[in-house]
């Protein structure tokens, strides 16, 4: 995007008309441009945009945002911008901002779905009465998750534990069948 504040037109790049379900060669005022942030999103943007006057990289901004599409569609874009501005009596003024926007949406599903099935997986283990752990064949520790810990009977925020220690804890014949 290119933003001319002084004249107060932004121009969107082919590749984020596509993105942004706009006809190639769209063009609108700034604040038409601004509301293209999802509703939820325009503080952080705005606030984003306002350190960057101030910041020592002197007016490069960036951000993990959602837009909205002309067709109604939420979707998350990564915003790499810089602000440009001139000194004026009443301070300094922006008078122009570019950048380059890319959709990062599936990341951003697929960043979910690994929650939900992280979640998923902790409920499982929870209500089988199961925890994890991880060692290393020829290592002498073994890392643990908080479950784990609460099952052998160690502090939930133990995650390093002495094999040997964890073996003592183990039932003789689940040590068993395991070492077998």
């Amino acid at each position: 995007y290119d933003s001319d504040i002084e004249h107060d037109r932004t121009r969107f790049s082919p590749e984020l008309c596509a993105i942004l379900s706009l006809p190639p060669g769209a063009e609108m005022t700034y604040a038409e441009a601004s509301r293209l942030f999802d509703a939820r999103d325009r503080a952080v943007v705005n606030a984003r945009v306002e350190e960057a006057r101030r910041s020592a990289d002197e007016g490069k901004w960036d951000g993990l945002h959602r837009i909205v599409r002309a067709d109604g569609v939420v979707r998350w874009v990564a915003i790499h911008g810089r602000r440009f501005y001139r000194d004026t009596p009443n301070g300094r003024q922006a008078i122009r901002s570019i950048g380059t926007v890319i959709d990062v949406t599936h990341l951003k599903e697929t960043e979910a779905a690994l929650r939900e099935s992280e979640l998923r997986l902790r409920l499982a283990l929870e209500a089988a009465q199961m925890g994890t752990f991880e060692a290393d064949i020829a290592g002498q520790t073994a890392t643990i998750d908080a479950q784990a810990a609460r099952l052998l009977g160690l502090p939930e925020d133990t995650r390093v534990v002495p094999v040997d220690e964890l073996r003592a804890r183990i039932p003789l014949a689940d040590l068993q069948v395991s070492d077998a």
